[in-house]
């Protein structure tokens, strides 16, 4: 079993540095249909953490008349075909050079089945305690996310993080043995809450898969996609850390035992994901985003919660007035619309409309704009915050979460840490 250099420093527990060089022994290497056997492959890990495959030499019958665009690029490795696309190839006195990228993103180099997995955490949610790992089981799966040493400092500053940056490792031990299929699908489970925690997607990759006995039985090559780091503030904070594993705990209920809440769960996570990842660049398509994401809880909510049936939720009514049913469902313990200048300002001039009118006023004016209105920036800026506070809530509701939560709308002065989660108890 052949094992890389940097799958033997991920399973040592040190992070893959960018930069990071290694020989990748393949057995096969067929590129654009020319067969060249077995071969070496210099391998490097880029600054946006891609795996960069090349191949200097002479006489590899390569030269870039010969092209057959329409042939497959792949490698073997342990007797698993791994696609690949060549992105240049050259050629020189000093012979030809091939570079190549993976097609597909993580690969694993092995058929065989096992029972622990240990992946890199690109982008992962910060852990404000350090040095104690996020651990959480689930049936017959384990999971512990480790955080690397040294981050602390660097977190309290996005700017100084880079975009894309290992920060530390997940661990996901099985009771039984699985293949790779089903234990990645494991781990972006694990990851695709964690995308709610941080407000952006959390890439796994860059791992070993380790059999009962403790032996690297394959590795993981590349990671997925993940979102740059930001310094976005949501609610989560050092006091929510605690509760972590609750809001776990509900997350894999539902995903075991509601496929259609599960559906929903996930749509508005992803609605939440792309407006915290838009914000920077655009606030008002982040204010669109988040609105897609409360009109695709909404109707769930009073569909089951709220005993609408489909002719009522057909019906032409707002969907401000929906919202306000669907918190009222909810049994939310908030007043919702905190006090805020700018925005008392616009309810008085729009004939003393609540927060729920104003959320569809603001994206009704984004997306169809009037030359007569006018709000501060702040404002937008405040009309995101309570969408996005709205679907924290929505979301925890629907994994029965009670437990704490920072207040994001709270976008001025002290904010104390945590605070319970505005909703009634579960009975």
């Amino acid at each position: 079993m052949y094992i890389s250099s940097l799958a033997r420093a991920v399973e040592g527990g040190k992070p893959p540095e960018k930069n990071f060089k290694f020989e990748l022994s393949v057995e096969r290497l067929v590129v654009e249909g020319h067969e060249l056997g077995a071969r070496q492959l210099n391998a490097e890990l880029k600054d946006d953490l891609r795996l960069d495959l090349s191949l200097h030499d002479k006489g590899l019958g390569l030269s870039v008349f010969q092209r057959k665009d329409d042939e497959e690029t792949y490698f073997t490795l342990n007797g698993i075909k791994i696609a690949a696309i060549p992105v240049n190839i050259t050629s020189s006195n000093e012979g030809e050079h091939i570079f190549m990228v993976l097609q597909t993103r993580p690969v694993a180099t092995t058929s065989t089945t096992f029972t622990k997995m240990k992946l890199s955490v690109v982008n992962g949610p910060e852990l404000h305690r350090e040095g104690v790992p996020l651990s959480f089981c689930d049936s017959d799966v384990s999971f512990k996310y480790t955080q690397f040493r040294g981050l602390k400092e660097s977190f309290r500053s996005a700017r100084r993080l880079p975009a894309n940056f290992f920060t530390g490792f997940l661990e996901v031990t099985f009771r039984n043995p699985v293949d790779f299929d089903d234990a990645f699908r494991e781990a972006c489970r694990w990851a695709h809450l964690a995308s709610f925690i941080r407000s952006g997607d959390v890439g796994l990759g860059f791992g070993v898969l380790i059999d009962l006995n403790g032996t690297i039985v394959g590795e993981v090559l590349e990671a997925n996609r993940s979102d740059p780091t930001s310094g976005a503030r949501n609610f989560y904070d050092l006091v929510v850390q605690n509760d972590l594993p609750a809001l776990y705990g509900g997350f894999f209920e539902v995903s075991r035992t509601d496929a259609e809440l599960i559906r929903v769960i996930n749509r508005v996570i992803q609605f939440y994901r792309s407006s915290s990842a838009i914000r920077p660049s655009s606030l008002d398509m982040a204010i669109v985003a988040a609105g897609a994401g409360l009109e695709a809880a909404v109707p769930f909510i009073l569909k089951r919660y709220g005993g609408w049936d489909n002719d009522l939720l057909s019906s032409r009514a707002k969907f401000s007035s929906k919202l306000r049913a669907a918190y009222t469902a909810m049994g939310v313990q908030d007043d919702f619309l905190l006090p805020h200048p700018v925005l008392e300002g616009l309810s008085k001039d729009k004939n003393g409309i609540d927060g729920f009118s104003i959320i569809s006023l603001v994206r009704n004016r984004i997306a169809h704009p009037e030359e007569k209105f006018r709000l501060e920036g702040i404002g937008y800026y405040s009309v995101w915050n309570m969408q996005m506070w709205l679907l924290e809530v929505i979301i925890f509701y629907f994994l029965g979460y009670r437990g704490q939560m920072a207040d994001r709308r709270v976008v001025s002065g002290f904010q104390k840490l945590g605070g319970e989660v505005p909703l009634r108890p579960i009975r």
